[in-house]
């Protein structure tokens, strides 16, 4: 499990369709959502979006990737057909960066959604895939269903994990939850 001090922490940006990051702020949200920003999504999300605590829209011209579960091996990459995972990391929505000043080796780590405590998030479906390893989607609901992320095993400052994420809700848009990333390291 990470500890972080001082010197230590996670930052996450969104990966946009023409290359750039957006850098998310602590309180900013993920949005899952149909063709559009806030569309209802009837199955899994069509769409990928950062937006604010309070709704705004902050992808507005240039969206997040968008990375939708087809099959256990399989992904729909921004509205593409089928295609084989692993998904490149160039192409997946997220990017979690785990920086330190002194260098560090990661061992491992886990990354799922959770409720209240690390339970499940009631009527919906999580999928994630880690970007350039996974070669199959996990469902990642709670501690008890995570992703475990691969090792780092070059001393670093700065750790790069790209998730592929494909949210279904089973009532329909506006269930919440939140994303929890570990690293253990050395």
């Amino acid at each position: 499990m990470l500890i972080l001090g001082n010197t230590e922490g996670w930052k996450l940006y969104g990966r946009l369709t023409n290359g750039n990051f957006l850098f998310a702020d602590p309180t900013d949200r993920v949005y899952f959502s149909g063709a559009n920003f806030g569309d209802v999504i009837l199955s899994a999300q069509d769409s990928t979006h950062l937006a604010t605590s309070g709704g705004a829209h902050r992808c507005t011209t240039t969206h997040l990737h968008n990375t939708k579960y087809l099959s256990g091996s399989t992904v729909s990459i921004n509205g593409a057909g089928s295609t084989s995972l692993p998904v490149a990391s160039s192409q997946c929505p997220l990017l979690f960066v785990l920086f330190s000043l002194e260098e560090i080796v990661i061992e491992g780590g886990s990354f799922y959604i959770y409720s209240t405590g690390d339970n499940p998030v009631a009527n919906v479906t999580f999928y994630a895939a880690e970007g350039g390893v996974s070669s199959t989607w996990k469902e990642i609901n709670g501690y008890n269903n995570r992703l475990t992320l691969s090792a780092r095993s070059t001393p670093a400052t700065d750790h790069d994990f790209n998730m592929a994420c494909s949210y279904m809700p089973s009532t329909g848009s506006g269930v919440t939850g939140n994303i929890k990333i570990r690293a253990s390291y050395v």
